[in-house]
């Protein structure tokens, strides 16, 4: 079954985005816990290598920012960004269709961030992404199983 996602107006911008809502959990966290995880957009960004959150969302995740790996990430503008890198668990889902699976995420500093991004790393490898430009939607198409577990939906 495709996923399919309606883009989002940002309002930054004004402009329709792909930012799709996705639930994220601490590693630790049960899923099954209605105080645990948090639901959010993130921006599909075919030009992101690795899925990028918050400081502020890994601190409200619980993440021990002093126990993740420290790193360094660089946009289109070249510049070294200190970031932490850490797992999370992640949640795919639209109507009936939901997928639960463990990614990584590099965390930065809420200042350099203006969305948070859906990279490549992981998504990209296990799903079949198509953007439709003209009908401002984006659609996920599962191609294999590899570290994804199909679940019941979750009410957030």
């Amino acid at each position: 079954m495709v996923l399919s996602f309606q883009y989002t107006t940002s309002s930054m911008t004004g402009v329709p985005k792909p930012i799709i809502p996705v639930i994220l959990f601490n590693i630790s966290d049960d899923i099954n816990d209605p105080d645990s995880g948090i639901g959010m957009g993130m921006l599909v960004d075919s030009g992101a290598d690795i899925t990028t959150i918050s400081e502020t969302t890994a601190e409200i995740l619980g993440i021990d920012l002093t126990a993740a790996q420290t790193s360094s990430t660089s946009g289109i503008g070249g510049s070294n960004i200190p970031v932490r890198v850490t797992e999370v668990v992640m949640i795919l889902q639209r109507g009936g269709e939901a997928y639960k699976f463990i990614t990584m995420v590099q965390i930065i500093n809420d200042v350099n961030l203006k969305y948070s991004l859906l990279g490549r790393d992981f998504i990209f490898s296990r799903f079949d992404i198509t953007f439709r430009e003209r009908k401002n939607r984006v659609e996920f198409l599962r191609k294999n199983n590899d570290g994804i577990k199909k679940i019941s939906p979750i009410n957030r």
